[in-house]
């Protein structure tokens, strides 16, 4: 919406339609979330609401300031391993590029866009021993065009 802070612009019409099938189709393809963290910025946290209303067994639901933009990387590491567990499934819903810094941050050890997320994408990272610069595995990046098709099947 013009005019409005980008704190409190929500998502369109068209994105909340796009949210939905796309939130049906990430279910599909990650069948389990325990924890499900958003920024606090008005369309993330509409857009975690259709994840979070998708999955019949409810992860979680954290609001995250981490999440709202311009946070480094360790930070977000910082939270996950404060989680304590070994194992399970995070899903955070930001900002980009924030989250392609991230993911960079995670998979390459550098703060640094070196994947293309579009809006409503997914990119899933794995940890297996210890969550820090460059200790994740990209194991999936899916566009919001992937992820409606495999909410269609």
């Amino acid at each position: 919406m013009a005019g409005k802070d980008d704190f409190d612009r929500p998502l369109t019409p068209a994105g909340r339609k796009q949210m939905k099938a796309v939130s049906r189709g990430l279910r599909q393809a990650i069948p389990k979330i325990d924890i499900l963290a958003t920024s606090p910025l008005v369309r993330a946290r509409q857009t975690a609401e259709f994840v979070f209303a998708a999955y019949r067994d409810r992860p979680e639901f954290v609001e995250l300031d981490i999440l709202s933009g311009e946070h480094p990387a360790a930070k977000l590491a910082h939270w996950l391993k404060s989680l304590n567990k070994s194992d399970g499934v995070v899903a955070c819903v930001g900002h980009e590029p924030d989250l392609s810094h991230y993911a960079g941050y995670f998979i390459a050890g550098v703060q640094e866009e070196i994947l293309e997320m579009k809006k409503g994408g997914v990119c899933m990272i794995e940890f297996e021993r210890q969550i820090g610069m460059g200790k994740g595995k990209l194991l999936s990046l899916w566009s919001p065009k992937d992820l409606r098709r495999m909410a269609r099947r």
